[in-house]
Parts: C-alpha cells; structure tokens; sequence
C-alpha cells in the first residue's frame, strides 16, 4: 500500500486571506493529533502576495485519507471556512520518499 500525497492551491480574495490561514492551520494540527494515518499536513502562505495558499499531506494510506475526509473536525472546518476561498485545485498523488519507487 503505497502512501498518499494531497496538493492543494486555494485562490484567496486578500480581505480573507488572514481569517482562512489561521482556520487552514487549526485544521492541520487538528488532523495531525487527531486522524490515523496524517503523517504530515503543511500549510504555506506565499512570501508576496496574499490571494493563495498551498496544502501539503501525506497520508499512510487512501483509507486514511477517505477516513479523515469524512470526519467530524472535518465537516466543521468546511462550514467554517465556506465562501472564504474562491477557487480550488487538489491533486492526489502516489508519493515516493527519497525517491524510492
């Protein structure tokens, strides 16, 4: 089984930009202590400009992962942070670490 990386880039209207990182960033470290199989969950903010952010997971497996997108915690960070973002773009990836197969 192999694990799952998540890459996400979120279009932000600036005057929401500050309200959505600190909500992004509750939301990582609550999947972090609280969903089986998060190894990893990164929030980015880039250095200029503020109408993007970027999500990194890593997931032990798509269990995992189908698990936590139906959790709880979950379902309350999105009614938290509906209407704050404009746009989405989510790429599920096969990860390789260390660049083994």
């Amino acid at each position: 089984m192999s694990k799952i990386s998540v890459v996400v880039e979120l279009d932000v209207a600036e005057k929401d930009f500050d309200s959505l990182y600190e909500k992004l960033c509750l939301h990582a470290r609550t999947s972090r202590a609280e969903d089986k199989g998060c190894q990893r969950f990164d929030v980015s903010a880039p250095l200029k400009g503020k109408n993007k952010l970027f999500l990194y997971e890593v997931w032990a497996s798509r269990e995992d992962l189908e698990t936590h997108s139906n959790s709880e915690h979950t379902a309350q960070h999105r009614k938290r942070t509906e209407g704050l973002s404009t746009g989405r773009k989510l790429t599920l990836c096969r990860l390789s670490e260390g660049g083994q197969p």
